[in-house]
C-alpha cells in the first residue's frame, strides 16, 4: 500500500487465524439460525434429513448475510475476523468495495463444498496468500491488521511533541504526517482514527460537529485536536 514516500506492508493471515475467526462466525451464525429452525422449520414435520439439510442451507445464509453485512459496515471485517484481527482488503491493500464483498460472501456457497468449506480449504491452502475461492473471483486477501499505533509507526510519523497518551500520539502524530499520506491510506486512516477516538472520548467529541465523522474524517481530527488544546471554535 502506498503510504507517501514508503510502502506499507500487511502480514497476510494464515489458515490457522483464518480458520478460528470463520468458526467463531460459524457459531455466532447458528446461534442466530436456531431459533427460527426451531418455530419454523421443525414444526414442518418434515423427515429428518431434509431438516438437517434446511438447517444447513439456513445457517449457510445465515452466515453469508452476517459476514457480508459486517465486512460492508465495518471496513472488512466480520464478528470473527474482528475478534482475530483479520481484515479483508483489495489486493492492492485497499479497502475492500462493496462489489467485491458481495462476490466474495456470495462465493462462501461454492466454498462450502462438499462440506465445511472443504474446497475454500484446499483453495487457500494452494493458493499464493491463502486464498479462498471467493477472495479469487472478488480479488481480495484477507490480511492482518496491525491496528492504528502499527501502521503509523511502519509510515515512519514523527514522535509526538506534545501528549504522553498513546490516543494523543495517535492524533498528533497523523495530523504532522497527513499531507505526506496519499489516498485511500490517508482517509481510510483518517475514519478508522476519527471513529476511534470518537468512541473513547465522546465529551471532547461533542464539541466537534458530529457530520464531519463521517463526511470529513481528517477535518474532524483537527477540530478535535484543537478542542484539546482549548482552541476549538
Amino acid at each position: 500500500m502506498d503510504a507517501g514516500d514508503r510502502f506499507v506492508t500487511y502480514a497476510i493471515a494464515g489458515l490457522g487465524s483464518r480458520c478460528v475467526a470463520a468458526l467463531l462466525d460459524f457459531v455466532l451464525s447458528l446461534l442466530l439460525m436456531l431459533p427460527p429452525f426451531i418455530l419454523i422449520i421443525l414444526p414442518l414435520g418434515l423427515p429428518m434429513w431434509v431438516a438437517i439439510i434446511s438447517g444447513m442451507l439456513m445457517m449457510l445464509g445465515v452466515q453469508v448475510a452476517l459476514c457480508w453485512a459486517c465486512e460492508v459496515m465495518f471496513d472488512g471485517q466480520s464478528p470473527g475476523k474482528n475478534i482475530c484481527g483479520l481484515r479483508v482488503v483489495s489486493l492492492h491493500g485497499h479497502a475492500a468495495g462493496f462489489g467485491q464483498i458481495a462476490v466474495r460472501n456470495l462465493m462462501r456457497l461454492m466454498d462450502f463444498l462438499p462440506a465445511m468449506y472443504l474446497a475454500g480449504l484446499v483453495s487457500a491452502f494452494v493458493t499464493a496468500h491463502n486464498r479462498t475461492l471467493g477472495d479469487l473471483a472478488a480479488g481480495t486477501v484477507v490480511i492482518h491488521d496491525p491496528g492504528l499505533a502499527a501502521q503509523l509507526e511502519s509510515a515512519r510519523v514523527p514522535s509526538s511533541v506534545y501528549s504522553t497518551s498513546e490516543d494523543g500520539y495517535l492524533l498528533e502524530s497523523f495530523l504532522l504526517r497527513e499531507e505526506q499520506l496519499k489516498d485511500p491510506y490517508r482517509t481510510l486512516l483518517a475514519q478508522h482514527l476519527a471513529r476511534h477516538l470518537a468512541e473513547r472520548y465522546p465529551t471532547a467529541a461533542s464539541a466537534v460537529p458530529g457530520a464531519l465523522l463521517t463526511s470529513a474524517p481528517s477535518e474532524f481530527l483537527r477540530r478535535l485536536h484543537k478542542a484539546a488544546q482549548g482552541g476549538a471554535e
